[in-house]
């Protein structure tokens, strides 16, 4: 009787190790079904790369920081799945240790341009205690996929200083960097020559750049991955500019008598307070500022030249005393530039002024513009900013725009709602914005080292998630996509729905590709104003919509819908119900979706 009872205790045991393995096993599988965590980033506190892209089959390093609890945790399980898009393609299994620190790596797919979510559970038993992710882009080549940042404070500080500030910007997946105003002068980029560089030099400025911090800062821009940009304008040179071989001849003028050289002010207590303007066209000063740039690069390993602009100059003449339509001459001194450089091109027709020309005929990495409120003003022009800057270039190619937030506000901390619908509307319609640099601060300004307003930790940490979800959703957002061309193509039961970004509403939008159709839903609701910049940091939070039935029309034969959003649980997918229908409009689907707080995306394979 004895050794019976022994038995079946032995039986009971077993079947509770089998069913708690089961157990796990199915959480394993089903980790997208986990939508509620507890004391979340309790326990993991933060996850990142150590690039911010990587080809195919590179190894990805992975470091996952802990806080005091890990302590009762233990040797407990993470599970870690790769994803791109709803599929799973890896898992690994890693423990908790005693030290603060997890390190682990992945070996990344074969396939080129493709972006993964990194997911990490820690479990405890078969439930989950914690959940963070990160994203990883593995291409060949950063242009696919730009997410440009900036630098500039070149001050002098240690070489371990200056590493932390760009892995910092890693943990947003930057991939390029402009260096903003790290030359010495317009007309002479180089202080010193390329034999004897000066160790520093004052900006235009007046502030203090250090040659050791800006070679620091490419040195670990390129063992990050990130790509290195030399800023500089187009046509510009100080007061004085004779001195350095620059001559008149080059110049343009206001009037065709030739009495007054255009110029772009500056404060008077800069290096100059004037920038005077040549002609791009003219093939001295373009044989000229090639030489100059030249030189800079030999003893600074760029790999781009960012050539700025200062938009519509307008009436201009030339030394002859001829009218000289500016924008004219832009593409051919950009391709002139990149093969006199053998450099990558950016360049920044301001507020659009030529960028018909450029992105039609410029070899350009991508296409790049920084927009203003005179032109574009609301959330719904971006979208027309994008879709008219890539429609002028024959093949298609990124886009980055600049766009200051919050330009009148002068102290305090950026607007988190402004900032994040903003980038919605960017990002939803296939563009990135450069505005993460420094120590990880945003612009507010368009003269970039302007530190009037600063972010949050809060903003911090879901720029973060925003970065992410860029990076991890990059096949769905910036790939070769197009609008979905039907009249109210998406509605939203019982609330007021809009396809171009009205006022109190739901910005509601279908786009799709050779793969997938996706939907865009943006939260204007109790949003007064649709003025992207909102420039004395006013914007509301959004009301927040629950329990939406969206109605979609479509002839495609959908299988399943997946949510995904920065704003959910790191951007991690979710599969929605959803059930067919037909009316006089044509045939929908009608999807349930839980909540909107900012912008969720919906998407479904073809």
């Amino acid at each position: 009787m004895k050794k019976k009872k022994i038995l079946i205790t032995i039986c009971i045991a077993a079947g509770v190790i089998a069913l708690g393995s089961f157990a796990a096993y199915r959480f394993f599988r089903d980790t997208r079904k986990v939508s509620v965590i507890e004391n979340k980033n309790s326990v993991l506190l933060d996850m990142y790369t150590d690039k911010s892209r990587y080809a195919p089959s590179d190894t990805v390093n992975f470091k996952i920081k802990l806080s005091d609890k890990s302590k009762d945790y233990v040797n407990k399980k993470v599970c870690v799945y790769f994803r791109h898009l709803n599929k799973t393609v890896g898992r690994k299994e890693i423990r908790i240790p005693s030290s603060k620190e997890i390190s682990f790596t992945w070996k990344a797919p074969k396939d080129d341009f493709t972006g993964y979510l990194v997911e990490s559970y820690l479990i405890d038993n078969t439930s989950v205690k914690d959940y963070i992710a990160t994203a990883v882009d593995v291409s060949s080549d950063y242009s696919r996929y730009p997410r440009y940042g900036y630098l500039t404070d070149f001050d002098k500080r240690s070489s371990a200083d200056n590493k932390k500030i760009i892995d910092d910007l890693t943990k947003y997946h930057i991939n390029c960097i402009q260096f903003y105003d790290w030359q010495y002068k317009h007309d002479k980029p180089l202080a010193g020559t390329v034999d004897k560089p000066d160790e520093s030099w004052p900006d235009i400025a007046n502030r203090t750049n250090y040659g050791a911090t800006v070679k620091d800062f490419i040195k670990y821009c390129h063992e990050n991955n990130m790509m290195a940009a030399n800023y500089n304008l187009m046509f510009g040179a100080f007061y004085g500019y004779e001195k350095n071989g620059v001559k008149q001849d080059w110049a343009l003028y206001k009037d065709a008598e030739k009495t007054e050289q255009d110029f772009h002010p500056l404060p008077n207590t800069w290096a100059s307070s004037q920038l005077f303007i040549f002609n791009p066209a003219n093939e001295e000063w373009q044989k000229y500022i090639f030489k100059r740039e030249k030189e800079a690069m030999q003893v600074y390993p760029f790999d781009i030249w960012h050539v700025d602009s200062l938009g519509d100059r307008g009436y201009l003449y030339d030394n002859k005393g001829e009218s000289v339509d500016l924008s004219a001459g832009y593409d051919g001194f950009l391709n002139n530039a990149k093969k006199a450089l053998n450099k990558r091109i950016v360049f920044n027709p301001v507020n659009g002024y030529g960028e018909s020309n450029t992105a039609a005929k410029s070899d350009l990495d991508f296409l790049y513009k920084e927009i203003w409120p005179t032109k574009y003003a609301t959330f719904d022009s971006i979208k027309n900013c994008i879709d008219l800057l890539r429609g002028f270039s024959p093949k298609y190619k990124a886009v980055v725009l600049a766009a200051y937030m919050n330009y009148n506000f002068k102290e305090g901390h950026f607007n988190d709602n402004a900032v994040k619908l903003t980038d919605a509307a960017m990002f939803s319609n296939g563009a990135s914005h450069i505005e993460i640099g420094d120590k990880v601060n945003m612009l507010c300004n368009e003269y970039f080292p302007n530190k009037d307003l600063v972010m949050s930790d809060k903003l911090k940490k879901d720029m973060r998630s925003y970065y992410d979800f860029l990076t991890a959703y990059e096949n769905i957002l910036l790939d070769k996509n197009e609008e979905v061309d039907k009249e109210e193509a998406v509605r939203v039961e019982n609330y007021k729905t809009s396809d171009t970004a009205e006022a109190d509403s739901i910005w509601a939008s279908a786009r799709k590709n050779d793969k997938y159709e996706m939907i865009n839903l943006i939260n204007l609701l109790g949003v007064e104003s649709t003025n992207w910049r909102d420039d004395d940091g006013e914007c509301k939070k959004p009301k927040e919509a629950v329990k939406m039935k969206v109605k979609y029309y479509t002839d495609t034969d959908v299988k399943k819908v997946n949510l995904a959003s920065p704003d959910i649980d790191n951007g991690k997918s979710t599969e929605l119900s959803f059930k067919k229908g037909s009316d006089s409009k044509g045939k929908y689907i009608e999807i349930s979706v839980p909540k909107l707080e900012y912008w969720d995306v919906l998407y479904f394979e073809k």
